[in-house]
């Protein structure tokens, strides 16, 4: 795993105590005549001083985003994954009610692809009747399904099949906020609610303990509904190593992304500093 970031400088917020010059003299970058621009990762000799001078340089940080990227290695050595699809099976027609999904075609539903996403929702996994077989015969924990119905032109809706599952995950320690405005969040997941995060990407994370509570499960969904608006927030799909493996098997699976989930120990926090991951290495 390394953490990486782009990071953006202003005119209006360059320092003057040096730290401008050294970028120049040490990366890469775009100038402009208002700002300069540059990337850097965790696996970079310059990590720890760059860190440290971005940390006593600025009374305002500048503009930084943050992602991380994970090695195979990473991926399968997780207990858990988040799963998610950047392949589509069919979109959103019209925004969806709280309890059905309109959609439409992406592609010819006489043959459907075996899995993908729901545009724009990529944590809303989809399959064709045909590979859903192919999962019920697997004989994973937990698998369950939804019954979709998508429309191509004026032909009759045919069948696809939203993956589900009869287990809920705990509640994540990861702080949350209301998906209307970042207001304060109320306490009901159903609403809909933001992870609290600084990078691109959610890293979902649990206790140990928790996790071990549960009955044994092969596919999860987390408790929290997440999603830009009220009545099209879904819960994220988590599934084990063995779920992995037997997607793994299956031929002409295109978009599959599997993002690991982070087990807390006692007093681990449940984000990652990014400053501190990219000084120490991402370790």
């Amino acid at each position: 795993m390394k953490i990486c970031c782009s990071v953006t400088i202003e005119d209006a917020d360059l320092p003057r105590n040096g730290i401008v010059e050294w970028v120049k003299s040490t990366f890469q970058f775009k100038v402009s005549p208002c700002r300069i621009h540059f990337q850097l990762d965790s696996e970079s000799r310059h990590a720890s001083e760059l860190v440290l001078r971005l940390k006593s340089s600025f009374d305002r940080m500048p503009l930084i985003f943050w992602h991380i990227e994970y090695s195979n290695t990473d991926i399968k050595n997780a207990q858990l994954l988040h799963l998610s699809c950047n392949s589509y099976i069919a979109e959103i027609a019209r925004p969806p009610s709280v309890d059905a999904l309109d959609l439409h075609a992406t592609k010819a539903l006489k043959d459907p692809r075996p899995l993908g996403g729901i545009r724009p929702f990529p944590s809303v996994i989809a399959v064709s009747r045909k590979f859903k077989g192919e999962l019920d015969d697997a004989k994973l924990a937990g698998l369950e399904w939804i019954k979709l119905h998508a429309r191509n032109g004026s032909s009759e809706p045919q069948t696809i099949w939203r993956m589900s599952s009869s287990f809920m995950l705990p509640a994540s320690p990861i702080p949350v906020y209301s998906s209307f405005f970042d207001a304060p969040f109320d306490g009901d997941y159903q609403k809909g609610c933001m992870y609290r995060s600084p990078y691109r990407e959610i890293e979902l994370a649990y206790s140990k303990e928790s996790i071990a509570a549960m009955e044994p499960f092969e596919i999860a969904l987390t408790r929290e509904h997440t999603g830009n608006y009220v009545g099209a927030c879904f819960q994220k799909v988590v599934i084990t190593q063995a779920f992995r493996q037997v997607l793994e098997t299956k031929k002409n699976l295109r978009g599959l992304k599997y993002i690991p989930v982070r087990l807390l120990e006692p007093g681990e926090p449940a984000i990652r500093d990014p400053f501190e991951a990219l000084a120490n290495g991402a370790v």
